[in-house]
């Protein structure tokens, strides 16, 4: 990690998350390559085996919660810890606790979505006659021209994360793609499948 001590001129740990703070794409890389990757491993150590969280969504949305959308986690960490404090082992606890509760709230809704699945009637569970299988197979098939239609590059990301499941450093591994791109075309799918479903469904 990062020497970020006063002294030298390498920028204090404060100037680079103020700067951050202002949207300076420079910074944003330093957070990301400094503290991804021991945060990723920590993350796949506690809950790797855990059916409910997605490892690698939890990071991307812990990124994209700094990057996109600060809920005061950096500005607290400037505002309310000790110039003397603010350390990277100390920003990486700040991190990690963020990250542990994002890995909460995918549980709590995985749980959620169980407990609904269980407490569904009999007669809507076992309602998927053969004219209902045939009828999702043509809105499927709609959905999947309509995907299509958005580009060759997105198309591809669908097919490789959502029919083949590899998690998202597959596919940048299969692909080539820097991981942050995987990320933003995830990000760009999900607006496009809602419009399709709204129009195959109007149809």
């Amino acid at each position: 990690m990062e020497d970020l001590s006063e002294g030298g001129n390498r920028p204090h740990l404060s100037e680079r998350l103020r700067a951050l703070l202002d949207r300076d794409a420079a910074s944003r890389a330093w957070l990301y390559d400094s503290f991804a990757g021991p945060l990723f491993r920590r993350l796949r150590r506690r809950y790797g085996a855990h059916p409910a969280v997605d490892v690698e969504e939890v990071l991307h949305d812990l990124f994209v919660q700094l990057y996109e959308r600060d809920d005061g986690l950096l500005r607290r960490f400037l505002d309310q810890t000790p110039a003397h404090e603010q350390t990277p082992e100390r920003l990486e606890t700040a991190l990690w606790d963020a990250a542990c509760g994002i890995a909460s709230n995918q549980r709590r809704r995985f749980k959620t979505r169980r407990l609904e699945a269980l407490e569904a009637p009999d007669e809507l569970r076992d309602d998927l006659d053969a004219e209902q299988v045939l009828s999702d197979r043509d809105l499927l098939a709609k959905l999947d021209a309509c995907a299509r239609e958005h580009g060759d590059t997105l198309y591809l990301y669908l097919k490789l994360r959502f029919a083949d499941g590899h998690a998202p450093r597959e596919i940048a591994t299969l692909t080539g793609w820097p991981i942050e791109q995987v990320y933003r075309l995830r990000d760009e799918l999900r607006p496009v499948i809602e419009g399709c479903v709204r129009r195959v469904l109007s149809d």
